[in-house]
């Protein structure tokens, strides 16, 4: 974040500049601007007692107005600019713009925590659709059975008018439920494939050779150093295609379409596994990003800052670098190629 009075480089987040101390918030600066020019040039007319009052109203808006325009010559097209795009992006003020990106972020944390009782949950549905679509296929077969013993019953009941009658309204009545048998055979099949798609997305391994090699070095030696802690984890994320990059931009998932540090094979994510190998994203991660920093990583708990506690954490994330490099760090990397692979667990991991 630049700071509108030294235009120094501050970190993301700082309410007031490291170097010069004005405040970073663009409304309260201007505010803060404007009231010293009224305050000055009021002053300046006050201490004529003898000035008409309507004399120094016109000199302070004038000079109120002769400010304006030349804070707009230096900072008005920018601003300008910048209001524009807020506009553009449906957004009336920065104030929006910081709070939805708050809101996502925690909308996004929420869902994380409630993706492991998600997996559970689908795991067991998975399980119930599997012994319904075997009793509908018993009870289906049955029907044909049944149906094949009326139509016999049928035929040596030809002639027998009222008999007849009642077995071929039994056999229209077993046809009409048997295919509504298969009606709903049909429709359990579809959300079994659906809930079997879901769980695969949920447990998908990530491939950590798709990371650049030392990155990847860093997540095998973070898997080993955690399973001798006692911690069992896997690795989630690795490289992220401008295309997913996209459409987590498109989803409000995250703030920018613009490729990131997974994107260049230079980060990735983790998961903390249960007894069961459940996937926990709730809970503290302090353990592992601790382990993660001994081994060089930066971990997105406190983004380098061991007790901080920075306004937009990520506590499942490692990368190579602090954010302030970040940009140096992909300027002279290469984008990475996404592909899929079984997972890498540490020692005694099932």
């Amino acid at each position: 974040m630049v700071c509108f009075r030294c235009s120094k480089e501050n970190p993301e987040g700082a309410a007031f500049c490291q170097a010069c101390g004005a405040t970073l918030d663009l409304n309260a600066y201007v505010a803060d601007l404007v009231d010293a020019k009224v305050a000055a040039a009021l002053n300046a007319r006050f201490s004529d007692a003898k000035v008409a009052q309507s004399e120094w109203i016109g000199s302070a808006i004038e000079k109120l107005w002769s400010w304006l325009k030349l804070f707009a010559g230096f900072a008005g097209v920018p601003i300008a600019l910048f209001l524009l795009f807020l506009t553009a992006a449906g957004y009336r003020t920065y104030n929006d713009l910081t709070t939805q990106i708050t809101q996502k972020k925690n909308d996004l944390s929420n869902d994380l925590k409630h993706t492991g009782a998600e997996l559970t949950d689908l795991s067991n549905r998975v399980q119930q659709t599997d012994a319904a679509f075997a009793s509908l296929k018993q009870r289906s077969s049955d029907l044909g059975g049944l149906s094949a013993t009326l139509e016999s019953q049928l035929k040596s009941l030809k002639g027998k008018i009222p008999q007849q009658e009642i077995i071929l309204a039994d056999l229209q009545k077993v046809h009409a439920q048997s295919e509504a048998l298969t009606a709903q055979l049909g429709q359990v099949s579809q959300q079994q494939q659906q809930l079997t798609a879901q769980v695969k997305r949920l447990t998908l391994d990530a491939n950590i050779d798709d990371l650049k090699p030392p990155v990847a070095d860093l997540a095998r030696k973070l898997i080993q150093e955690a399973a001798r802690n006692g911690i069992k984890i896997k690795v989630l994320e690795t490289c992220r295609s401008l295309q997913a990059q996209q459409a987590f931009y498109d989803q409000h998932s995250t703030a920018s379409s613009k490729p990131g540090m997974h994107s260049y094979g230079l980060a990735f994510d983790v998961v903390r596994l249960g007894p069961d190998n459940n996937l926990i994203f709730s809970g503290s991660y302090e353990d592992i990003g601790r382990i993660g920093a001994s081994l060089g990583l930066v971990w997105g708990g406190d983004w380098g800052v061991p007790g901080a506690h920075p306004r937009y954490a990520d506590p499942n994330h490692f990368q190579t670098v602090k954010p302030k490099e970040q940009d140096a760090a992909m300027a002279a990397s290469t984008f990475c190629t996404v592909t899929e692979k079984q997972p890498e667990l540490g020692p005694g991991q099932p």
